[in-house]
């Protein structure tokens, strides 16, 4: 007669040992870093507006914008036209982008006005 496979031996498994628990200054120094971080978001929002308006400030003061600032006006200002399937842009002083659907191609950016002929004539 054949020999009747036997099932496998279970092992005991070692006994789970209880979660460690973390020290309470820890736990309270992790909260209290939550709520410091919480805190911080704000602000550092406002400091990356702040370095935003920051470079805006120093480019229109280091800014050619005519004889008398005539052209300032046109700073941060966009023009958009529609033609065909595109959306043209020109923002004044910064870029021209061409675009189509959901995507942007850029047609440069702003460099310097025309240095020959008549100031101010070209840009």
């Amino acid at each position: 007669a054949e020999a009747e496979p036997q099932a496998p031996q279970q092992q005991e498994e070692a006994p789970v040992e209880d979660e460690v628990k973390e020290d309470p200054h820890i736990a309270e120094a992790r909260l209290e870093l939550d709520e410091i971080k919480k805190e911080l978001r704000p602000l550092e929002a406002d400091v990356r507006k702040l370095r935003d308006e920051l470079a805006v400030t120093e480019t229109v003061l280091g800014g050619d914008f005519g004889r008398q600032g005539e052209f300032l006006a046109l700073f941060h200002k966009c023009f958009s036209q529609h033609v065909q399937q595109y959306t043209y842009e020109l923002c004044v002083f910064q870029k021209a982008t061409q675009k189509e659907g959901s995507s942007s191609q850029n047609l440069g950016v702003w460099g310097e006005w025309n240095k020959e002929g008549e100031p101010y004539s070209e840009m």
